[in-house]
């Protein structure tokens, strides 16, 4: 079969987690328009650095006090402090160490532009240097988390937690790790366990996105929808809580509510509600993305689905490549990042690269598995393929269909005809009993494909006329309209060629 996307799965507001700068130039790590409380213990350290600032006014002890603040996430009195660093004498590293809460450390660079080993040894270093720094920690977790390091990563949040238990940075990054690694219940826990969460719309929204992912029952609305009327937070920081509460208005459908949530979620958006909305347009059909909303910085996943959803195949695997180097543990930036590229451009070697790539951070994801052996089957690389396969976990549904009829694709072109052919059929079979006409459309017109391959016209003309019907309407789906459109001019030449003989 061909490669598969997912643009159709579930999504939730789960939040990002990406480098500290992107972070930073995201507009997602500041203090809260209105200073909330915080426990005592942050207190105390905030107050530590405080007097280290009063006592020897310089650069470096007002990058310290400002940064300290900023890993709490709260508003104290840092004026004098800030104008300082805000001087023309003040270095431009150190303003940015600052305000992306480093305390001191040596700046953690994206994921894209250094060897992850020789990553991880700077990250060491550092911690060697500044052992209770917690954004070091995290910015190790996450190099571990995409490297599928788990237990390391897991080990390296807890300590930065440890370090900084209020830190909404770190609680929203955790609850990311969390359900990564399939523990949404460990996320929900979390973050419902947090006394910072019931006033801060940042982690109400996170929050509610794992009790989401985790089929957990939601009773936290009443308080969400409160905090989500306070207009003395910015629009930015209640845009997440917003568009999830939206989400869930469309899963109860209550269309009309949704709509008008995810408008007011897009006034002035995180990248990650952007998606939130683009992803729900295909459902709701009257929500129409605003042109002007794609200057939010960092949004490739909405650029990618957006793409996707009208064929614009390049610009898909393009934008794809840019989420992955910001999120490069997101597996859905490397699903359709594969797919469009092998199914929209037929180029194998990037989407075997993409597939790889996703796989780094989650090795056994079933649709990964598959839309990687697809491409290595079309390349020629069948040993590689049946590797791949044979890592595909086992599944029912909507789950079965894609590597059964991919096996049946490796068959047909190892030789195998009669296997290929009960495999293709079987995977019609199980797309047919749960309704999904989209895949069994796309089954049907590879099956044809291979029987084209294989020369018996008569056969390949009847399963094209039961394709036809089986198709109807699914020409405004770009994915099965691309593939539909290339099996039938093979279908046209095959049959222009018989006449001719």
């Amino acid at each position: 079969m061909t490669a598969v996307g997912s643009g159709d799965a579930e999504r939730d507001l789960v939040p990002r987690w990406r480098s500290i700068e992107r972070t930073v130039e995201a507009g997602e790590f500041q203090r809260l328009s209105v200073p909330r409380e915080l426990a005592g213990s942050h207190v105390a350290e905030l107050r530590e650095f405080e007097e280290r600032w009063h006592l020897t006014p310089n650069l470096i002890t007002a990058a310290e006090f400002i940064g300290a603040a900023v890993v709490a996430g709260e508003g104290l009195a840092t004026g004098d402090a800030e104008r300082l660093l805000d001087s023309d004498g003040a270095l431009p590293q150190l303003r940015i160490h600052a305000r992306s809460g480093r305390v001191g450390a040596e700046l953690v660079s994206p994921a894209s532009s250094i060897d992850p080993q020789r990553h991880l040894s700077l990250l060491k270093a550092s911690l060697a240097r500044d052992p209770r720094n917690p954004i070091t920690w995290a910015a190790m977790a996450r190099r571990y988390t995409s490297l599928a390091q788990f237990e390391q990563a897991d080990r390296a949040l807890r300590v930065a937690r440890a370090l900084a238990p209020s830190s909404r940075y770190l609680l929203r990054v955790s609850a990311r790790f969390l359900v990564h690694v399939g523990r949404p219940d460990e996320a929900y826990r979390l973050l419902e366990r947090s006394p910072r969460t019931r006033s801060d719309p940042w982690l109400m929204a996170a929050m509610l996105a794992s009790a989401s992912v985790a089929s957990l029952p939601v009773r936290e609305l009443k308080l969400a929808r409160r905090i989500l009327s306070d207009d003395s937070f910015r629009l930015i920081e209640r845009s997440e809580l917003e568009s999830e509460l939206a989400t869930l208005d469309l899963r109860t459908g209550s269309d009309k509510k949704a709509r008008k949530a995810f408008q007011r979620s897009l006034v002035e958006p995180t990248d990650n509600a952007l998606a939130q909305a683009q992803w729900a347009s295909k459902a709701l059909q009257s929500l129409e993305v605003s042109p002007q909303v794609t200057e939010v910085p960092f949004n490739a996943e909405a650029r990618t689905r957006a793409a996707t959803e009208a064929g614009r195949w390049s610009d898909a695997v393009d934008q794809a490549v840019k989420w992955l180097d910001d999120q490069p543990f997101d597996t859905d930036a490397a699903v359709l990042g594969s797919y469009a590229a092998s199914l929209g451009l037929n180029d194998w070697s990037t989407a075997i690269e993409i597939a790889r790539s996703g796989l780094t951070a989650q090795p056994s994801h079933p649709m990964l598995l598959n839309n990687l052996a697809y491409a290595l089957v079309e390349d020629g690389q069948f040993t590689a393929a049946s590797e791949a396969l044979s890592r595909v976990p086992e599944a029912d549904g909507v789950g079965r269909v894609p590597p059964t009829a991919t096996r049946g694709l490796l068959a047909f072109r190892t030789g195998s005809v009669q296997l290929g052919r009960a495999l293709y059929t079987e995977a019609i079979a199980a797309a047919a009993k749960i309704g999904d006409r989209s895949l069994e459309a796309m089954a049907r017109a590879m099956l044809l494909r291979e029987e084209l391959k294989v020369g018996d016209l008569q056969t390949s003309s009847e399963m094209a006329a039961a394709l036809q019907r089986i198709a109807g309407g699914l020409s405004k789906e770009p994915g099965v309209a691309t593939v539909l459109a290339r099996v039938a001019d093979e279908l046209a030449r095959a049959t222009r060629g018989t006449s001719a003989d």
